[in-house]
């Protein structure tokens, strides 16, 4: 809790995956990153209650041994590649309704830090804010880049001191008020007073591919979990 409001994170965890099977137990020094999610949240100071919400029995079975973190069957038809992460956050808002705000951790951003969490949920309650949506850095200039329409809706992420510099959503913090969650008109995480949170390059790495994991395994080495 902070400042008296109620938070409750979500880790979301199912079996299945597009490009990497299984992906959410791949091993990072010998955790798996569901794990790393769980830990990581633990530490935090503000986190009220942790939730882990999956299809997978093996999943399950790792995450059992934290009594703390109830687990929470995850709905078949929430549990399918078109499966929207808002759509998630929205079914549980309704069981979870006397929580303030809602944050949705996704266990492939392994080097996301608890401190960050913490510093994000600490904005959100200082600024009075509905919604906060993690991002990094695009690292090459913006003059490489071919314009499209999906880029062109991450456009407005580009109100920082250096014009030059884009960004885009690294998947690794989201916060939404329980209200606007439950706002039958909320479709997604983004709104025109979404405070866009910055992180390192090393927190912003999100594992959606094999090379995603190849790096990560080349930086554990050097990073604790």
């Amino acid at each position: 809790m902070y400042k008296r409001k109620k938070i409750l994170a979500i880790i979301p965890a199912r079996k299945n995956s597009k490009r990497i099977k299984n992906k959410n137990l791949l091993v990072l020094n010998k955790k798996t990153l569901v794990e790393i999610a769980i830990l990581e949240s633990l530490k935090s100071k503000y986190i009220d209650k942790i939730i882990l919400c999956s299809d997978s029995y093996k999943i399950n079975k790792i995450a059992s041994k934290y009594n703390c973190v109830p687990l929470i069957k995850r709905p078949r038809y929430l549990s399918n590649d078109n499966s929207k992460s808002i759509d998630l956050v929205k079914y549980y808002a309704n069981e979870y309704s006397t929580f303030d705000y809602i944050l949705l951790l996704q266990p492939t951003s392994p080097f996301r830090k608890f401190s960050q969490i913490d510093e994000a949920i600490k904005i959100v309650i200082n600024k009075k804010l509905k919604s906060l949506v993690s991002i990094g850095k695009i690292n090459f200039p913006k003059s490489w880049i071919n314009k499209s329409e999906d880029f062109n809706r991450y456009t407005h992420l580009n109100n920082f001191k250096d014009k030059n510099q884009y960004y885009k959503p690294n998947g690794a913090i989201y916060i939404l008020e329980n209200l606007l969650i439950k706002n039958k008109n909320t479709k997604g995480f983004y709104f025109k007073h979404t405070y866009f949170y910055e992180m390192n390059k090393i927190s912003s790495i999100d594992i959606d591919e094999d090379i995603d994991y190849l790096l990560s395994k080349q930086l554990e080495k050097k990073i604790t979990l």
